[in-house]
C-alpha cells in the first residue's frame, strides 16, 4: 500500500535535482527518500519533509558517544518531534485516518492502548530506526535509478514553475 508513496516521493525528489551536470545523489536523493516515505506513511504533512530530515540527522548524530553537544541536540530534536506529533496524535484519536499514526493510536495489546508518551517514543523510534534500516537499500538502488533515468527521463520543472 505504500508503493505509491515511494514512487511519488522518488519522482518529487528527482524533479528537484539542480540543473547541473553533476548531482550528489546521496544528499539529494538517497538520504531524503526514506525520510519522506516514512513521514508520508505516518500521515504527516509533506511540506515538513525538510523538518523531519533535520530531526532525523540531528537525532542520529546525537547517538554518538563522543559528543555531549550532539547528544543534547539529539535530545532536543526528539523533544521537538514529540511536541510536533502531540496534536496529530490527539486528532487521530478522534478522527482516525489511513496512516500509521492512526494504527498506532488505536492499536491494543491486552485491552490497553499506548499512552501519549509511548506513542511519541514509538514514532521517534520508527523515524530513526526505519530510516536507518531503509537507507542502505536506497543507496544500493542509486545505480538502478540512474539507469532508469537514462532510459526514461523524468520531466523536470523549470525554476519559474
Amino acid at each position: 500500500p505504500y508503493y505509491k508513496a515511494i514512487d511519488r516521493n522518488a519522482l518529487d525528489l528527482i524533479r528537484k535535482f539542480p540543473e547541473e551536470p553533476v548531482v550528489d545523489l546521496v544528499d539529494a536523493f538517497t538520504t531524503r527518500l526514506p525520510v519522506n516515505v516514512i513521514v508520508d506513511m505516518l500521515g504527516m504533512d509533506q511540506s515538513d519533509h525538510d523538518r523531519f530530515h533535520e530531526w532525523y540527522t540531528t537525532m542520529m548524530a546525537g547517538l554518538a558517544r563522543f559528543s555531549s553537544k550532539k547528544q543534547k541536540l539529539g535530545v532536543l530534536a526528539h523533544k521537538q518531534l514529540a511536541e510536533y506529533v502531540e496534536p496529530i496524535i490527539e486528532d487521530r484519536r478522534s478522527c482516525p485516518m489511513e496512516d500509521l499514526i492512526s494504527k498506532i493510536v488505536h492499536a491494543e495489546a491486552s485491552g490497553q492502548r499506548l499512552t501519549l508518551t509511548e506513542i511519541q517514543a514509538f514514532i521517534s523510534l520508527l523515524l530513526v530506526v526505519g530510516i536507518f534500516l531503509l537507507s542502505p537499500h536506497y543507496n544500493m538502488c542509486v545505480c538502478q535509478i540512474y539507469d532508469y533515468l537514462l532510459i526514461m527521463p523524468v520531466p523536470m520543472h523549470s525554476p519559474s514553475e
